[in-house]
């Protein structure tokens, strides 16, 4: 991984601690929805090529990842990324078992989508006041396929993105995510500010 250039150790460590609140709303939200614990490892912030995180996501055939955008003080994606069985799974956690399985799978990308929509909104918002900041969100898009395909649109654009790569641990379950920001170029120098 690339280091985040330009930043010392103080403010690199801002960076981190700055997305280690916010990820932790994210994380306690998540938490209500599935109705158990959710751990989380200390979130390492840096910047990797597309090609880099496809790598990292690379042992999962298929993941779901639900996308939103973000203008305000800064402009980019955010995406909540599960590998596609575990998103199946944490729409049961979260309907309570009360579903059959094929009803869970018939409406897992629109459940999942708002299990997204919910945790990115919690996330951004808990950015936007020590960033002083007031951010915009557009509407959640959720995906399934292949990391190659789910992380195209970044590389296409060249652009180094801003992983936040951090393990969403559920307690009971042995499920694990990613959140991951891609920004605009001009968007570092908001967040360095």
């Amino acid at each position: 991984m690339v280091d985040i250039t330009g930043l010392d150790d103080l403010e690199q460590d801002l960076l981190q601690e700055l997305f280690n609140i916010s990820l932790s709303k994210a994380a306690e939200v998540l938490s209500l929805l599935v109705n158990q614990e959710v751990e989380l490892t200390t979130p390492v912030v840096e910047f990797a090529q597309p090609s880099q995180v496809r790598e990292m996501m690379s042992d999962h055939q298929y993941l779901c990842a639900v996308e939103q955008e973000i203008r305000g003080g800064f402009l980019g994606r955010a995406q909540l990324v599960f590998a596609n069985d575990t998103s199946i799974e944490i729409v049961r956690l979260m309907l309570a078992d009360k579903f059959s399985t094929e009803s869970v799978e018939a409406i897992h990308q629109d459940a999942f989508c708002e299990v997204g929509n919910i945790v990115i909104n919690a996330c951004i918002a808990s950015l936007s006041e020590p960033l002083g900041e007031d951010f915009e969100i557009g509407l959640p898009t959720c995906e399934t396929g292949p990391p190659e395909r789910l992380f195209a649109q970044s590389a296409n654009h060249g652009d180094p993105l801003l992983l936040t790569r951090i393990n969403i641990q559920l307690r009971k379950s042995d499920i694990a995510g990613f959140i991951i920001f891609s920004l605009s170029p001009d968007s570092f120098t908001t967040l360095k500010g």
